[in-house]
């Protein structure tokens, strides 16, 4: 989600414009300072979280969203990082420091802009994160993601500092 100059976009991994799709994420607009760059993950989602990812493959690769599925399939922005604030590219950043900033701007929002700030999941033991992580599919997750607190942001593909842990 990009958010600079008055002009708000949303574009997918796969560098495809997305703005248009997901209209119900151009409220953010109303509440984001200028110059904000977000990553996350598009989630159907309603008061009891998120819902399987078919409800949002109904939304993928339309040109056009009708009403009934406009309300019948809810869109959310779960919000896991800040990649700009203020117009400074922060990518570089540790996550840490990054994720704590995406928390400070979080703590300024208004409910029900469209996004939502995704949970970081403490963990004492390895053992403790692999039953976790087995709980995933129950909250509609197919598992962690798991990020070095000093890594910067990669776009693409994530390797090294950052893990894909799926069921």
């Amino acid at each position: 989600l990009i958010y600079r100059k008055g002009h708000f976009a949303l574009w997918s991994r796969g560098e495809d414009l997305m703005t248009d799709r997901f209209p119900e994420l151009a409220r953010a607009a109303d509440v984001l300072p200028d110059g904000v760059v977000i990553d996350g993950e598009l989630l159907v989602a309603d008061d009891q979280g998120p819902r399987p990812f078919s409800a949002l493959q109904k939304r993928l690769g339309r040109k056009t969203v009708s009403k009934a599925l406009l309300s019948d399939s809810p869109v959310e922005l779960y919000a896991y990082d800040l990649l700009e604030t203020n117009g400074i590219d922060l990518r570089e950043r540790p996550f840490a420091e990054r994720r704590g900033q995406l928390c400070e701007l979080f703590a300024d929002l208004p409910e029900r802009t469209g996004l939502r700030l995704a949970p970081v999941i403490p963990f004492a033991s390895w053992p403790d994160l692999t039953e976790t992580q087995k709980t995933a599919r129950a909250h509609m997750a197919e598992g962690l993601m798991l990020k070095r607190a000093a890594s910067p942001y990669i776009g693409g593909r994530k390797k090294g500092d950052w893990w894909k842990w799926k069921l």
